[in-house]
């Protein structure tokens, strides 16, 4: 087993400081996953113009209107808010702890 940089800390200083290594390597994971969700999201119909595309009512193709009525694309675009939201509130957090811990180190 690999031995533990921590560990050498009390058990709820070695907690800190593993969630502060965890956040780190999420934060690579949020930044990779939310990208992705974006470029699916993009309304932006990929090129193409073959006789698959939906109709409108009018019998003229409208693949614009049909992603924009898309529920999948809807709730993935409430996925993205959320996101958003959870980031926010998660840099206003980590903001708080740096200051603290930049505190208790005397800086």
């Amino acid at each position: 087993m690999k031995d533990d940089p921590f560990d050498i800390y009390d058990s709820y200083d070695r907690e800190a400081l593993r969630t502060a290594a965890m956040l780190v390597q999420l934060t690579q994971d949020v930044i990779e996953l939310y990208s992705i969700g974006v470029e699916l999201n993009d309304p932006t119909p990929s090129g193409g113009g073959g006789y698959d595309q939906p109709m409108g009512r009018s019998g003229i193709s409208d693949p614009t209107g049909e992603m924009a009525t898309n529920p999948r694309r809807h709730q993935r675009a409430n996925q993205l808010k959320e996101s958003r939201l959870a980031l926010a509130k998660a840099l206003k957090e980590v903001r708080h702890a740096l200051y603290n811990s930049a505190a208790a180190a005397g800086s």
